[in-house]
């Protein structure tokens, strides 16, 4: 089984810091010019032992080789880049506010930590820290980026009907072929050579065999193979090949697809163990999680819509327009 992953599976550091560290460098820059008293430059006498000025100077940002860059002009540069984005952003980010203050909605802490480490695992194998330090920004206004998306989803949820879910297995054969790149630890076959293998694999299915055993002896996916080809669940917008979504969403519970389902890399043997209509009991937290990440992910399509509806009922005076 390949997996996908999709933009909107995984979060982006990058995406969840732009506004977030230009308001930062607007926030700040209002309170170095209130710490900075107006007047002369420091005398020579109030310097540090490198040589750089004691106390910063007046509408300072940096001192390069003796060249001032002036707080104010950093300040108009922000503004002129992003500053409609951040008040368009923050005029949101109220009526959001508000409207799960009326809807009794509140995000828990541990929902937003679980988003955090979800983040940490997305970028991995750099890290929040190095992020948060290019883009001049806290973990706790990160956080405060993640619960105000977390807010919005939660403000459109209700809208989003539960979908067909089906848990699977599957047993992969992989074939060459032009720009079909498979891994070392596989030998090559060609289209014919594993539709050969998969008539083997039918026949082993079809003697009473099991599943797992088959797909353990046959299976040339490193995801599933040493699982009995487990997949997990499958649906609309699950993070695995959507021909094998596809084609798993037809089948009822202990169903095999009858014939091998073609891909780009190779073939699939499907077999349906349950599904969210009819599963053991074991699997309802299963089921539950899998259908609050659909539920979210088609929420992130109704938000824009859902905050055009909060502007319209607002009285807004945006002095900095898009």
């Amino acid at each position: 089984m390949t997996r996908i992953t999709s933009p909107r599976a995984s979060l982006n550091l990058k995406a969840c810091t732009g506004i977030v560290a230009t308001a930062t460098i607007l926030s700040l820059s209002s309170s170095l010019f209130a710490a900075a008293p107006p007047g002369p430059p420091p005398a020579a006498s109030t310097v540090n032992a490198d040589g750089s000025p004691a106390v910063r100077p007046p509408d300072t940002a940096a001192i390069v080789n003796g060249h001032t860059i002036k707080l104010s002009e950093v300040m108009a540069k922000a503004m002129q880049e992003d500053g409609s984005n951040i008040t368009s952003n923050m005029i949101d980010n109220f009526l959001v506010d508000a409207e799960c203050k009326k809807r009794n909605i509140v995000v828990p802490q541990s929902m937003i930590d679980d988003r955090v480490d979800g983040l940490r695992k997305a970028i991995a194998p750099s890290t929040i820290e190095e992020g948060l330090k290019q883009h001049h920004e806290t973990l706790a206004q990160l956080e405060d980026e993640l619960r105000q998306t977390t807010e919005r989803e939660e403000l459109v949820l209700d809208k989003v009907q539960p979908t067909h879910m089906v848990h699977c297995k599957a047993i992969l054969v992989r074939f060459t072929g032009e720009n079909v790149q498979q891994p070392a630890d596989f030998p090559p076959h060609t289209d014919a050579e594993a539709l050969a293998i998969l008539d083997n694999v039918q026949k082993d299915l079809k003697a009473g065999k099991d599943f797992g055993d088959v797909a353990k002896q046959y299976s040339e996916d490193n995801f599933s193979k040493d699982k009995g080809g487990e997949v997990g669940l499958a649906f609309d917008g699950a993070n695995i090949d959507q021909a094998l979504i596809k084609a798993a969403l037809t089948l009822e519970a202990g169903q095999t697809t009858p014939a091998p389902v073609k891909v780009s890399y190779g073939y699939y043997i499907i077999r349906v163990v349950s599904t969210s209509e009819k599963h053991p009991a074991d699997e309802d937290s299963s089921y539950a999680a899998a259908q609050d990440k659909y539920r979210r992910q088609q929420a992130e399509y109704l938000v824009p819509e859902y905050l055009k509806g909060l502007r319209a009922a607002a009285k807004i005076y945006n002095y900095l327009p898009e």
